[in-house]
């Protein structure tokens, strides 16, 4: 359908805002009709993009020293001058109020009306900061395991806890529960669970893996890909604190996972693939013949009744056998870092370098042949 290069993608990356496609790149800040890929708006020197929680929700834009604040069609409501800014991601909305972690040390509250600051926030010894909003609570995280309760309205400390884990990710809302991931004491992955509302009923987990890759929510669980020593693993995380590991057969390091209800379909960085069910069982395995292999295993999408890889191109299987029912070939690409399916099978493909393709299936599945 249209193909579109913005350079090498910058945090948020790409996403879906209603009927364009917004991205950011080392070019600059792009928006692209999702059906022509015609480009409607463009903030070539853009540094820092925050996105909102919901698509309609406007851009938080930092460029040639001032903070902006953009419409999904384009439009600037406000322009302020700032100069301590680095970073880009997402910003929390709470009673009028833009949050979000403007480098890797504060975090400051912005009127939505006007962009005035409302409050900034500022915790020790912090390398790296995570704004989430669980339950409707604001907390903030650490990279050192601090994780702080914050009153939106002023910015003040209302619980604070130390989860006793170093190089903790962005905490992830799971139900009523905040999950934190790091590494223990023990020198090995962990999670912490808490309550986002008061701080309490802490309680510390470990893992057993050696390493902890891409998580993915779904059906009320945590689905943790990793490894264990040299065997690939998925760890299923409940609210609860209880978890089932799944081994996973022929795949090695670390994989991509793909949960759909009563099965998993997993990948690895040389492009094998394979399916487990509900219990864990092998239902089948298989590599894709990939002409390139990029460092990344590919990502999985599923979309009536086909199960879809993209990785140098983009595969499509039979989800119960494995077996090809066809190909498309994108040019230049290598390594896929982000992939969507629609209902109508239209597919938007990117990679890390900022190429991104779109298409649709039932067009090329009919011309080239699996």
């Amino acid at each position: 359908l249209w193909s579109f290069d913005a350079g090498p993608l910058r945090p948020p990356g790409l996403w879906r805002a209603g009927p364009r496609w917004i991205v950011h790149g080392e070019d600059g800040l792009f928006a692209l009709r999702a059906d022509t890929g015609r480009c409607e708006w463009s903030l070539p020197g853009t540094e820092a993009v925050w996105a909102g929680p919901r698509p309609r929700d406007g851009l938080v834009v930092y460029r040639s020293g001032s903070l902006d604040f953009v419409t999904p069609g384009g439009g600037t409501a406000w322009t302020i001058p700032r100069r301590d800014v680095e970073g880009g991601g997402r910003y929390c909305r709470s009673r009028g109020l833009l949050v979000l972690a403007a480098d890797r040390t504060t975090v400051v509250a912005l009127t939505l009306s006007r962009g005035e600051e409302a409050w900034r926030f500022q915790p020790p010894g912090a390398r790296q900061l995570y704004v989430v909003e669980a339950g409707g609570h604001l907390v903030v995280g650490t990279d050192r395991g601090f994780l702080y309760g914050l009153d939106p309205q002023s910015g003040r400390v209302v619980w604070r806890v130390h989860t006793g884990l170093q190089d903790t990710r962005a905490p992830e809302p799971l139900g009523r529960t905040l999950v934190v991931i790091g590494d223990s004491d023990l020198s090995c992955p962990a999670v912490y669970l808490v309550d986002p509302a008061t701080g309490r009923d802490g309680r510390q987990v470990f893992l057993p893996l050696s390493r902890v890759g891409a998580i993915r929510p779904f059906g009320g669980r945590l689905h943790l890909c990793g490894q264990a020593d040299t065997e690939s693993a998925l760890v299923l995380l409940r609210p609860s604190g209880s978890f089932t590991r799944l081994t996973v057969p022929d795949l090695s390091g670390v994989p991509e996972v793909l949960p759909v209800r009563g099965r998993f379909f997993l990948s690895d960085a040389r492009g094998q693939l394979c399916a487990l069910d509900g219990r864990g069982e092998a239902l089948w395995s298989r590599p894709l013949p990939l002409e390139e292999r990029g460092h990344a295993p590919p990502r999985l999408q599923a979309a009536r009744g086909l199960l879809l890889g993209a990785a140098d191109a983009v595969h499509a299987l039979d989800p119960d056998t494995g077996a090809d029912r066809g190909r498309i070939t994108l040019p230049g690409l290598v390594s896929s870092c982000h992939f969507q399916v629609g209902d109508d099978l239209s597919l938007t493909v990117a990679d890390e370098d900022g190429a991104i393709h779109a298409c649709r299936l039932a067009t090329h599945l009919s011309v080239v042949p699996g």
